[in-house]
């Protein structure tokens, strides 16, 4: 977790659209949350079975309340962007077909024809705010484990 959050911090973004900063976010996130649950005991089963790619899931309060972790509502609406959107690749595969994402996610929607050439062009409106799932990561990196 701690590696990808070091790649996301070296890496410039555009305001309107960086995939590879979401990726490398998400994917922090998840193994920082991932990393707390198996500290728990929890197996690789367990965390590829159960969990799979949400981070919502990943974030579960139970678990991230033994560690004295509470998320902000906040990081909350944040967070169920982030894992909607990593759950099917959209910042890897950016000509994904938008309307499968679930409706919880106003204005991600996209049509499968606009490019990620164009969605970098002209901005994509609905994006998880980095900032907040930002000091969510470090909030999952605090732990000693």
């Amino acid at each position: 977790a701690k590696d990808f959050y070091a790649a996301y911090k070296k890496l410039e973004g555009d305001p309107r659209f960086s995939p590879a900063r979401l990726t490398l976010l998400a994917q922090a996130i998840e193994l920082g949350a991932k990393s707390l649950h198996v500290h728990q005991g929890k197996k690789n089963t367990d965390l590829k079975n159960k969990i799979k790619h949400s981070l919502v899931e990943a974030c579960a309060p139970a678990i991230l309340g033994l560690y004295g972790i509470e998320i902000t509502s906040t990081e909350e609406a944040e967070l169920k962007k982030i894992s909607e959107l990593n759950k099917v690749k959209a910042f890897e595969y950016p000509w994904f077909d938008g309307s499968k994402v679930t409706p919880e996610l106003p204005g991600v929607k996209v049509s499968p024809e606009l490019s990620g050439v164009m969605k970098a062009l002209k901005g994509w409106q609905g994006l998880p705010d980095e900032s907040v799932l930002e000091g969510l990561l470090l909030k999952l990196l605090e732990p000693k484990l």
